[in-house]
This record gives C-alpha cells, structure tokens and sequence, in this order.
C-alpha cells in the first residue's frame, strides 16, 4: 500500500521518511513488506495517514482484509451490484481501486473477476473501459473456473453438460479470463 501511494506522489523512500519524520529504515522495511502497516506504531501509521491525507483505516485495510470463499464473494458482489444499480457499482470499484488492491494482494481471482463485471457493465450502459486496467485486462486463471452449481450437477450426473452449457452462455467480459459467469443480475 505505501509504494503504490508513494508512486502515485511521485515520492522516493527518502523524501517520504524526511516529510513523515519516520526513520527511513522504518519506510524500507514498510515499502519491502518486512513490517506490515498494521504492526507499525500508530504514531507512525497517523504521520503516513496525515502525509497522504487519508484516514488510519484506509492505509491498513487492504492488509487487513480477510479473504473469503469465492462463491461467497461472487454472491456478494451481485447482491452489492442490485442493491446499489450499475452506476454506483462501477464507482465503488473504481473509486476504491478494488481491482488493483486485490491484483497486487495476490488475489488474481477476485481482481479478474470485479474487472469481468466493470468491463461488463461499461458495455451494456454505453460507458468506455477505464484504461488504467489494460495491464491486467489480458490475464487470465490458469484454469476454467465455474459456478458452483454447474460443477456439482455435473458431479451428480457424471458428466460435464452443465459445465459446457454454462461455457458457452458465459458473458464474454468473464470468460475471457476463465471465469464462467452466464448471469450477474439473477440472485436468491
């Protein structure tokens, strides 16, 4: 989280340690991941808030973010995307950055698949892609990821009808990534 502020500033370990007063070796071992920013101190944690003018908890949020089952976060993000319609839904993602948090967290699946759905949504309202994830935008799961359901009626009639079915109805924006996704808006 701190590199990435402080390439957004423009800013080296050096200048930063000097702005915040924080010993530089403190700022190198929080931009190396040595020390993680919510094990610093809390005063150090307030001068980096007050430096990059955001509150304590969005700087150490990111780290402390508890990675949750994918169908649950799949389930999650559609009821967020009707509850809140595709505007708003898109500025969430965007605002919050949740596609490059969680690319550069190492949660491949999840960024894919917020990019799948931002992507998505530009299409069908007419909006163009926001570039700043064109470096990202070619990636894709190592292997095809499906629904839940279509796996387990597959398992059921041992076979992959269901798989296939769901392959071949998958939104474009999704399967591009091996990730099959046929319908976003159909929720219980």
């Amino acid at each position: 989280m701190i590199k990435e502020l402080m390439e957004k500033r423009n800013i080296t370990k050096q200048e930063l340690a000097k702005a915040t007063n924080i010993p530089y070796s403190t700022i190198c071992d929080l931009v190396t991941g040595k020390v993680t920013l919510p094990k610093t101190s809390a005063a150090n944690l307030y001068k980096l808030a007050q430096f990059f003018n955001l509150s304590m908890e969005s700087i150490i949020e990111p780290e402390v973010i508890v990675r949750k089952d994918f169908e649950w976060f799949k389930s999650s993000e559609r009821h967020k995307l009707k509850e809140i319609g595709d505007f708003e839904y898109i500025l969430e993602i965007v605002k919050n950055n949740f596609i490059a948090r969680y690319w550069g967290s190492g949660w491949h699946l999840e960024a894919l698949y917020l990019l799948g759905m931002l992507d998505y949504l530009c299409r069908i309202n007419d909006l163009p892609l926001f570039p700043e994830y064109d470096n990202i935008r070619d990636s894709k799961m190592d292997t095809m990821i499906y629904p839940l359901d279509a796996v387990l009626l597959d398992k059921v009639y041992e076979c992959s009808r269901d798989r296939e079915k769901s392959t071949q109805l998958s939104i474009p924006e999704f399967i591009r990534h091996n990730i099959v996704e046929v319908e976003v808006r159909d929720i219980a």
